[in-house]
């Protein structure tokens, strides 16, 4: 008779480990505190992710909730459920101009425009569809690339345009929105992308520049991922077993449109609104977004409460790492590139110490940097 104690030959169990980097966790949570309260914003959150495999490397959330007090055996007297959630798969959010992205990717990619392309941009007014469509500066002819490098609204639009509305939806599903990721995380959200039988005559004009659509955070970093890695949408995780492989959603556009979106955006960090953004030593490529919320009293959006962005990767070439900071209704400026974007530097100028990852010989040389120990010494000086 064989003893239920005796040891039995089972097979070997794989190890699961976080994807989270303790360290760089740390610091986004340190730097993220640091900007609400510069910015005096409402709440933020900071992601940064792996574009080569997926992995989330960081996931800060402030203020944040403290689980300790679910084992006192009373809740405090203003506690609310949503604490519970993790705002990066649960908040929903419009993009704002970060999707322009997506736009261009999806206008590249179909041959809808090219990236210098003229668009007139109507002095910074422009009405269409009934819809009256502003940009925060006055523009005239610009390029496509030039479009993108000063956020113009008006420009988009006219992107968005030619580019049509099924086709439009198509890419902006295709890169993960309107549908859960599949993080193992409780209460992720599918988002809101509404169908274009359900659109307005001006709804594909407004879509094109991030309004008219709720999304979340993880969603939004990956689509920025799909960018950086050459255009495939990786399925995100936290947790990874010894010998798991990256899993691949899906190729959203080819390698080429990657790399001429890749130009367009760096110009947005060298010579647009993103020029807060940049990294000591680092090439970086990214677009800053600011989004009008919705008044749940007047159901119009407002014009005192923003959500700031700057969604980015470095280096440009082979990229290694995508960073997003989101800073809800800041108070002193609400420009994603006056406040999400200096955060965003910051908070990668950490990453890029924390896990030694070397500054491209063209970079430095550009920065004026001499070795890649004179940007670890920028970096903790960028840092706080």
């Amino acid at each position: 008779m064989t003893s239920a104690f005796e040891p039995r030959d089972e097979a070997p169990k794989s190890a699961v480990t976080l994807t989270i980097d303790r360290t760089l966790q740390y610091y986004a949570e340190k730097e993220l505190k640091a900007g609400v309260e510069e910015f005096q914003a409402k709440s933020g959150m900071i992601l940064i992710q792996d574009p080569r495999t997926g992995d989330i490397l960081a996931m800060a959330s402030y203020p944040h909730f403290d689980p300790n007090i679910l084992s006192k055996g009373t809740l405090p007297e203003n506690f609310n459920r949503k604490w519970l959630d993790n705002p990066a798969v649960s908040h929903l959010f419009e993009p704002g101009s970060t999707l322009k992205v997506v736009t261009f990717a999806a206008a590249l990619e179909e041959k809808a425009i090219s990236s210098n392309e003229m668009f007139n941009c109507e002095g910074g007014k422009w009405k269409v569809a009934g819809a009256v469509i502003n940009d925060h500066e006055p523009q005239g002819l610009l390029t496509a690339s030039q479009v993108l490098e000063k956020s113009s609204n008006i420009g988009t639009a006219k992107v968005g345009l030619k580019l049509g509305a099924e086709r439009f939806y198509r890419y902006v599903r295709a890169f993960g929105f309107g549908t859960r990721t599949g993080l193992p995380i409780p209460g992720e959200t599918d988002g809101l992308f509404r169908e274009p039988r359900k659109w307005t005559p001006q709804s594909l004009p407004v879509l094109s520049f991030g309004q008219e659509i709720g999304v979340t955070a993880v969603q939004l970093i990956g689509a920025f991922s799909a960018v950086a890695n050459g255009g495939l949408l990786m399925e995100p995780r936290v947790t990874r077993t010894e010998n798991q492989a990256p899993r691949m959603v899906r190729r959203v556009v080819s390698a080429k449109t990657c790399a001429t979106l890749n130009e367009m955006m760096r110009a947005v960090v060298e010579r647009g609104t993103g020029s807060k953004a940049r990294v000591p030593g680092f090439t970086v490529c990214g677009k800053t977004g600011t989004a009008q919320k919705i008044d749940p009293k007047t159901r119009k959006y407002s014009d005192e409460k923003y959500v700031a962005s700057f969604c980015g990767f470095l280096p440009a070439k082979n990229p290694a790492l995508v960073g997003l900071v989101i800073l809800d209704e800041p108070r002193t400026t609400y420009w994603g590139g006056e406040t999400a974007a200096p955060v965003f530097s910051r908070v990668m100028s950490r990453a890029v110490t924390v896990l030694d990852i070397p500054p491209p010989k063209a970079a430095l040389l550009a920065d004026g940097v001499k070795s890649a120990q004179e940007v670890r010494l920028l970096a903790s000086k960028s840092g706080r």
